[in-house]
């Protein structure tokens, strides 16, 4: 007996005999139970209830549509896990920054050298640029180098931090001939390169490098690049005494100090490098 399913006739027969086919008729009768899918789109489909030993698939429209919407949860996490990781990357340096800042590493060397800071209008060091020199000072009468290079400022300026600096050690007992100055810098990374052209100049290879506990681990970075061995010597500031917004501020400024140099040299652009510059250098 003819019977019609999905639109298509088909006879069945006996078990053993050959099928009979037959001539379409506008007849509708059920499909037997033997019938479990239809045909959609060239796709298979299983019928309700049934089960079928044809292989079916979505349309090729739902299937893309599956496929972007993986591909988009794929880099959805790929981004966030990026993301995790250069944050406590970040976190780790910041750790590093105040850690090196509780450390003294002051021993025998060719020079020390003051990191240049603030100089108020007056002409007279800053607070911060003052404690830089003490301290230098204090470990040249230790005995532990016999002479000073202070750094910063326009060159040949009276006024420059490295002039001031210099002053203010001549005048806490350094004679003036162990005094030296690299001035002509105005970041860190120039005052690692003009100190370096001093340093070269007279035959030293190491220095104590004297700052602010929490620019010292930045500082030593860059005066290494420059081939120079670096014992870092945090000034007495007392970093806990700093208030803590204050202190997670500072400790973060110093690690976009240390992050932009190297994102530059990656080619990126300047117009993004320039506001960790700006966050670096604005209260310095």
């Amino acid at each position: 007996m003819p019977i019609t399913c999905g639109g298509r006739t088909c006879c069945l027969a006996k078990p053993g005999l050959k099928p009979t086919p037959v001539q379409p008729t506008t007849s509708a009768t059920p499909c037997p139970k033997e019938h479990t899918s239809i045909t959609l789109g060239e796709r298979w489909w299983p019928l309700p209830g049934t089960t079928s030993n044809r292989r079916w698939a979505y349309p090729s429209s739902m299937s893309e549509r599956g496929c972007q919407m993986r591909l988009l949860r794929y880099i959805v996490a790929a981004l966030g896990l990026i993301s995790l990781s250069a944050v406590a990357l970040f976190l780790k340096l910041c750790f590093d920054i105040d850690r090196q800042g509780r450390i003294d590493q002051a021993r025998p060397a060719d020079a020390i050298v003051v990191l240049g800071a603030q100089v108020l209008p007056n002409g007279q060091a800053g607070p911060d640029l003052e404690a830089r020199t003490a301290h230098a000072v204090s470990l040249y009468q230790a005995g532990l180098a016999p002479h000073i290079i202070c750094t910063g400022g326009v060159k040949g300026e009276r006024s420059s931090a490295a002039a001031v600096a210099g002053n203010l050690a001549s005048s806490l007992g350094v004679p003036q001939e162990a005094i030296f100055l690299a001035d002509g810098s105005w970041k860190t990374q120039e005052d690692a390169v003009q100190t370096a052209a001093v340093m070269a100049r007279h035959g030293w290879q190491t220095a104590i490098v004297v700052s602010h506990p929490l620019h010292v681990y930045r500082a030593r970075l860059f005066f290494e690049q420059e081939g120079i061995v670096v014992y870092t010597s945090p000034t007495t500031t007392d970093v806990d005494g700093i208030a803590q917004p204050w202190r997670a501020y500072y400790t973060v400024r110093e690690g976009a100090g240390v992050l932009w140099p190297y994102l530059e040299q990656m080619g990126f652009p300047s117009r993004w490098t320039a506001r960790l510059q700006k966050l670096v250098y604005e209260h310095h």
